[in-house]
Protein backbone atom coordinates (compact mmCIF):
# COMPACT_ATOMS: atom_id res chain seq x y z
CA UNK A 1 0.00 0.00 0.00
CA UNK A 2 2.90 2.37 0.67
CA UNK A 3 3.87 2.24 -2.98
CA UNK A 4 0.43 3.13 -4.32
CA UNK A 5 0.98 6.92 -4.50
CA UNK A 6 4.18 6.41 -6.47
CA UNK A 7 2.50 3.84 -8.73
CA UNK A 8 -0.42 6.20 -9.31
CA UNK A 9 1.92 9.10 -10.12
CA UNK A 10 3.94 7.07 -12.62
CA UNK A 11 0.85 5.54 -14.24
CA UNK A 12 -0.62 9.00 -14.75
CA UNK A 13 2.40 10.61 -16.38
CA UNK A 14 3.35 7.55 -18.45
CA UNK A 15 -0.17 7.40 -19.88
CA UNK A 16 -0.07 11.12 -20.70
CA UNK A 17 3.39 11.04 -22.28
CA UNK A 18 2.84 7.87 -24.30
CA UNK A 19 -0.52 8.91 -25.75
CA UNK A 20 0.56 12.45 -26.63
CA UNK A 21 3.77 11.18 -28.22
CA UNK A 22 1.83 8.58 -30.21
CA UNK A 23 -0.57 11.21 -31.54
CA UNK A 24 2.25 13.58 -32.48
CA UNK A 25 4.32 10.95 -34.24
CA UNK A 26 1.39 9.48 -36.16
CA UNK A 27 0.77 12.92 -37.60
CA UNK A 28 4.47 13.25 -38.47
CA UNK A 29 4.33 9.87 -40.22
CA UNK A 30 1.21 10.91 -42.12
CA UNK A 31 2.86 14.09 -43.39
CA UNK A 32 5.99 12.14 -44.30
CA UNK A 33 3.91 10.01 -46.67
CA UNK A 34 2.73 13.04 -48.64
CA UNK A 35 -0.58 12.68 -50.47
CA UNK A 36 -0.61 8.94 -49.89
CA UNK A 37 -0.79 9.55 -46.15
CA UNK A 38 -3.83 11.76 -46.63
CA UNK A 39 -5.80 8.97 -48.33
CA UNK A 40 -8.40 7.15 -46.26
CA UNK A 41 -6.93 3.85 -47.41
CA UNK A 42 -3.65 4.70 -45.66
CA UNK A 43 -5.56 4.19 -42.39
CA UNK A 44 -3.77 7.19 -40.90
CA UNK A 45 -7.06 9.06 -40.36
CA UNK A 46 -8.58 6.16 -38.39
CA UNK A 47 -5.38 5.49 -36.47
CA UNK A 48 -4.96 9.16 -35.58
CA UNK A 49 -8.56 9.37 -34.43
CA UNK A 50 -8.19 6.36 -32.16
CA UNK A 51 -4.90 7.50 -30.68
CA UNK A 52 -5.94 11.09 -30.02
CA UNK A 53 -8.99 9.75 -28.22
CA UNK A 54 -6.58 8.00 -25.86
CA UNK A 55 -5.36 11.42 -24.76
CA UNK A 56 -8.80 11.97 -23.25
CA UNK A 57 -10.34 8.71 -22.06
CA UNK A 58 -9.20 7.12 -18.80
CA UNK A 59 -8.08 10.57 -17.72
CA UNK A 60 -7.39 13.68 -19.78
CA UNK A 61 -3.66 14.18 -20.09
CA UNK A 62 -3.39 17.58 -18.39
CA UNK A 63 -5.39 16.30 -15.44
CA UNK A 64 -3.11 13.27 -15.22
CA UNK A 65 0.04 15.39 -15.34
CA UNK A 66 -1.33 17.42 -12.44
CA UNK A 67 -2.00 14.21 -10.51
CA UNK A 68 1.68 13.35 -10.92
CA UNK A 69 2.62 16.89 -9.97
CA UNK A 70 0.85 16.55 -6.61
CA UNK A 71 3.03 13.56 -5.83
CA UNK A 72 6.15 15.47 -6.91
CA UNK A 73 5.38 18.54 -4.80
CA UNK A 74 4.64 16.32 -1.82
CA UNK A 75 7.97 14.56 -2.32
CA UNK A 76 9.75 17.91 -2.55
CA UNK A 77 8.18 19.13 0.68
CA UNK A 78 9.06 15.86 2.42
CA UNK A 79 12.67 16.25 1.36
CA UNK A 80 12.79 19.87 2.55
CA UNK A 81 11.50 18.82 5.96
CA UNK A 82 14.20 16.17 6.29
CA UNK A 83 12.18 13.17 5.18
CA UNK A 84 13.00 10.52 2.62
CA UNK A 85 11.61 10.06 -0.87
CA UNK A 86 10.81 7.05 -3.02
CA UNK A 87 13.09 5.64 -5.71
CA UNK A 88 11.52 7.35 -8.72
CA UNK A 89 12.23 10.79 -7.23
CA UNK A 90 15.52 9.93 -5.53
CA UNK A 91 17.25 12.34 -7.92
CA UNK A 92 15.79 15.16 -5.81
CA UNK A 93 18.47 14.36 -3.23
CA UNK A 94 21.02 15.87 -5.62
CA UNK A 95 19.02 18.98 -6.49
CA UNK A 96 21.58 21.26 -4.83
CA UNK A 97 24.51 19.89 -6.84
CA UNK A 98 26.33 22.66 -8.70
CA UNK A 99 25.94 22.61 -12.46
CA UNK A 100 29.12 21.59 -14.23
CA UNK A 101 30.46 21.46 -17.78
CA UNK A 102 28.51 19.11 -20.02
CA UNK A 103 30.20 16.19 -21.74
CA UNK A 104 28.17 13.92 -23.98
CA UNK A 105 27.27 10.40 -22.84
CA UNK A 106 24.13 8.46 -21.97
CA UNK A 107 24.76 8.83 -18.25
CA UNK A 108 25.29 12.58 -18.61
CA UNK A 109 22.10 12.85 -20.64
CA UNK A 110 20.27 11.15 -17.78
CA UNK A 111 21.83 13.56 -15.29
CA UNK A 112 20.61 16.47 -17.41
CA UNK A 113 17.07 15.05 -17.50
CA UNK A 114 17.07 14.61 -13.73
CA UNK A 115 18.38 18.14 -13.24
CA UNK A 116 15.56 19.52 -15.39
CA UNK A 117 12.92 17.54 -13.52
CA UNK A 118 14.32 18.62 -10.15
CA UNK A 119 14.62 22.23 -11.29
CA UNK A 120 11.04 22.40 -12.52
CA UNK A 121 9.74 20.74 -9.36
CA UNK A 122 11.68 23.26 -7.25
CA UNK A 123 10.45 26.26 -9.24
CA UNK A 124 6.86 24.99 -9.10
CA UNK A 125 7.02 24.44 -5.35
CA UNK A 126 8.54 27.88 -4.81
CA UNK A 127 5.81 29.51 -6.90
CA UNK A 128 3.08 27.75 -4.92
CA UNK A 129 4.71 28.78 -1.65
CA UNK A 130 5.11 32.38 -2.83
CA UNK A 131 1.50 32.54 -4.01
CA UNK A 132 0.27 31.18 -0.70
CA UNK A 133 2.31 33.72 1.25
CA UNK A 134 0.81 36.51 -0.84
CA UNK A 135 -2.63 35.56 0.43
CA UNK A 136 -3.90 33.20 -2.24
CA UNK A 137 -5.85 30.14 -1.21
CA UNK A 138 -4.07 26.84 -1.72
CA UNK A 139 -6.32 26.01 -4.68
CA UNK A 140 -5.66 29.31 -6.45
CA UNK A 141 -1.94 29.11 -5.68
CA UNK A 142 -1.86 25.64 -7.24
CA UNK A 143 -3.78 26.76 -10.33
CA UNK A 144 -1.43 29.69 -10.85
CA UNK A 145 1.49 27.25 -11.01
CA UNK A 146 -0.27 24.67 -13.18
CA UNK A 147 1.73 25.38 -16.35
CA UNK A 148 5.00 24.76 -14.52
CA UNK A 149 3.51 21.76 -12.74
CA UNK A 150 2.59 20.10 -16.03
CA UNK A 151 6.11 20.72 -17.33
CA UNK A 152 7.56 19.26 -14.14
CA UNK A 153 5.42 16.13 -14.41
CA UNK A 154 6.41 15.56 -18.03
CA UNK A 155 10.08 16.15 -17.23
CA UNK A 156 9.86 13.66 -14.38
CA UNK A 157 8.29 11.08 -16.68
CA UNK A 158 10.88 11.49 -19.43
CA UNK A 159 13.63 11.26 -16.85
CA UNK A 160 12.12 7.99 -15.64
CA UNK A 161 11.94 6.63 -19.21
CA UNK A 162 15.57 7.50 -19.96
CA UNK A 163 16.69 6.10 -16.60
CA UNK A 164 14.80 2.83 -17.16
CA UNK A 165 16.12 2.50 -20.71
CA UNK A 166 19.72 2.94 -19.54
CA UNK A 167 19.26 0.44 -16.70
CA UNK A 168 17.99 -2.16 -19.16
CA UNK A 169 21.02 -1.55 -21.38
CA UNK A 170 23.28 -2.13 -18.36
CA UNK A 171 21.54 -5.23 -17.02
CA UNK A 172 19.71 -7.09 -19.81
CA UNK A 173 21.47 -10.03 -21.51
CA UNK A 174 21.81 -8.44 -24.95
CA UNK A 175 24.04 -9.44 -27.83
CA UNK A 176 26.67 -6.84 -28.73
CA UNK A 177 24.84 -5.96 -31.96
CA UNK A 178 21.46 -5.58 -30.28
CA UNK A 179 23.02 -3.61 -27.43
CA UNK A 180 24.54 -1.22 -29.96
CA UNK A 181 21.23 -0.64 -31.76
CA UNK A 182 19.25 -0.15 -28.55
CA UNK A 183 21.91 2.21 -27.21
CA UNK A 184 21.52 4.31 -30.35
CA UNK A 185 17.74 4.28 -29.90
CA UNK A 186 18.04 5.31 -26.25
CA UNK A 187 20.39 8.15 -27.10
CA UNK A 188 18.14 9.22 -29.97
CA UNK A 189 15.13 9.39 -27.65
CA UNK A 190 17.05 11.39 -25.06
CA UNK A 191 18.53 13.84 -27.55
CA UNK A 192 15.29 14.36 -29.47
CA UNK A 193 13.27 15.39 -26.43
CA UNK A 194 16.17 17.37 -24.99
CA UNK A 195 16.27 19.53 -28.10
CA UNK A 196 12.48 19.85 -28.03
CA UNK A 197 12.75 21.35 -24.53
CA UNK A 198 16.14 22.99 -24.83
CA UNK A 199 15.00 26.06 -22.89
CA UNK A 200 14.42 24.06 -19.72
CA UNK A 201 17.73 22.25 -20.14
CA UNK A 202 19.57 25.55 -20.53
CA UNK A 203 17.88 26.83 -17.38
CA UNK A 204 18.28 23.82 -15.12
CA UNK A 205 20.92 21.36 -16.35
CA UNK A 206 24.57 20.98 -17.24
CA UNK A 207 23.50 21.62 -20.83
CA UNK A 208 23.82 25.33 -20.18
CA UNK A 209 25.29 26.98 -23.26
CA UNK A 210 24.68 27.46 -26.96
CA UNK A 211 27.82 25.42 -27.61
CA UNK A 212 26.33 22.47 -25.71
CA UNK A 213 23.13 22.64 -27.76
CA UNK A 214 25.12 22.86 -30.99
CA UNK A 215 27.15 19.81 -29.96
CA UNK A 216 23.99 17.83 -29.23
CA UNK A 217 22.39 18.90 -32.52
CA UNK A 218 25.46 17.68 -34.39
CA UNK A 219 25.28 14.40 -32.52
CA UNK A 220 21.62 14.03 -33.52
CA UNK A 221 22.51 14.26 -37.21
CA UNK A 222 25.32 11.75 -36.76
CA UNK A 223 23.10 9.42 -34.74
CA UNK A 224 20.33 9.43 -37.35
CA UNK A 225 22.86 8.36 -39.96
CA UNK A 226 24.13 5.56 -37.72
CA UNK A 227 20.65 4.32 -36.84
CA UNK A 228 19.10 4.57 -40.32
CA UNK A 229 20.23 1.10 -41.56
CA UNK A 230 18.39 -0.49 -38.61
CA UNK A 231 15.30 1.73 -38.61
CA UNK A 232 13.02 -0.55 -40.66
CA UNK A 233 14.10 -3.67 -38.77
CA UNK A 234 13.48 -1.92 -35.46
CA UNK A 235 9.92 -1.07 -36.49
CA UNK A 236 9.37 -4.58 -37.87
CA UNK A 237 10.44 -5.96 -34.49
CA UNK A 238 7.10 -4.82 -33.07
CA UNK A 239 5.53 -7.41 -35.39
CA UNK A 240 2.39 -5.40 -36.14
CA UNK A 241 0.40 -7.59 -38.51
CA UNK A 242 -1.00 -6.31 -41.81
CA UNK A 243 -4.50 -7.04 -40.53
CA UNK A 244 -3.94 -4.65 -37.63
CA UNK A 245 -2.14 -1.94 -39.58
CA UNK A 246 -4.75 -2.18 -42.37
CA UNK A 247 -2.76 0.07 -44.69
CA UNK A 248 -1.19 -0.38 -48.13
CA UNK A 249 1.66 1.90 -47.06
CA UNK A 250 3.13 -0.34 -44.39
CA UNK A 251 2.27 -3.85 -45.58
CA UNK A 252 4.84 -6.55 -45.01
CA UNK A 253 5.38 -7.32 -48.72
CA UNK A 254 6.21 -3.69 -49.51
CA UNK A 255 3.91 -3.62 -52.57
CA UNK A 256 2.75 -0.08 -51.88
CA UNK A 257 1.60 0.99 -55.32
CA UNK A 258 -0.05 -2.30 -56.22
CA UNK A 259 -2.06 -2.11 -53.01
CA UNK A 260 -2.87 1.58 -53.53
CA UNK A 261 -4.17 0.78 -57.02
CA UNK A 262 -6.42 -1.94 -55.59
CA UNK A 263 -7.75 0.48 -52.98
CA UNK A 264 -8.32 3.20 -55.58
CA UNK A 265 -10.35 0.79 -57.70
CA UNK A 266 -12.77 0.35 -54.80
CA UNK A 267 -13.93 3.95 -55.18
CA UNK A 268 -17.30 4.40 -56.94
CA UNK A 269 -15.64 7.03 -59.12
CA UNK A 270 -13.29 4.39 -60.51
CA UNK A 271 -15.84 1.73 -61.43
CA UNK A 272 -15.59 2.61 -65.14
CA UNK A 273 -12.50 3.40 -67.23
CA UNK A 274 -13.75 6.90 -68.04
CA UNK A 275 -16.38 8.51 -65.87
CA UNK A 276 -19.60 9.46 -67.67
CA UNK A 277 -19.14 13.08 -66.63
CA UNK A 278 -16.30 13.29 -69.14
CA UNK A 279 -18.59 12.30 -72.01
CA UNK A 280 -21.44 14.57 -70.94
CA UNK A 281 -19.52 17.71 -70.00
CA UNK A 282 -15.85 17.75 -70.96
CA UNK A 283 -15.82 15.92 -74.29
CA UNK A 284 -18.40 18.21 -75.95
CA UNK A 285 -16.42 21.20 -74.78
CA UNK A 286 -13.24 19.79 -76.33
CA UNK A 287 -15.04 19.29 -79.66
CA UNK A 288 -16.45 22.80 -79.76
CA UNK A 289 -15.10 25.52 -82.02
CA UNK A 290 -14.14 27.78 -79.15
Amino acid sequence: MEGLPELHAMSCCLKAVSTSDAANFIEICRRSCGGHGYMNSSNFPNTYGMVTAAETYEGENTVLYLQTARFLIKAWNQLKSGGSVTSTVSYLNQHKVTRSKYSHSLDNLLTAYQQVAAGLIRVSAEMIESNTRSGMSSEVAWNQASILLVQAAEAHCRSFIVDTFIKVLHTAPLSPVLHSVLSQLCELYAIFFLLNSSGNFLLHSNVNSAADIAQIQSRLVQLLEEFRPNAVSTVDAFDIRDEILDSPLGAWDGNVYERLFIEANKSPLNQEPVNKSFHTHIKPFLRSNL
